[in-house]
């Protein structure tokens, strides 16, 4: 995985603990932005402005039925049916 913010893939890169995800960034946008905290907050402000901006009905990507979502107010990658499918076949395939 790239820095987050040069998108260097040849430097050595840390890994933003105070963010939620797996991101990384490496150490000369460490001492461009002032630490990881501030880069950090960085992430999670655009992924919440990514996440709200979410069509309010999500659809199925696979087969366009609406999606149900979570009590959070997450919702899953696809559809029940989508996963029953996708649980069918993975199984079979671990039959083989």
């Amino acid at each position: 995985m790239p820095c987050i913010c040069c998108g260097s893939e040849d430097r050595e890169l840390h890994p933003l603990k105070a963010h939620i995800g797996n991101l990384k960034v490496c150490g000369p946008c460490i001492a461009k932005h002032g630490g990881t905290e501030r880069i950090a907050a960085e992430a999670d402000r655009l992924l919440v402005d990514w996440f709200l901006g979410l069509p309010l009905d999500p659809t199925c990507p696979v087969c366009g039925n609406p999606l149900i979502m979570y009590a959070d107010g997450s919702h899953p990658v696809w559809c029940q049916e989508c996963e029953k499918k996708r649980k069918a076949y993975v199984n079979a395939q671990a039959r083989r």
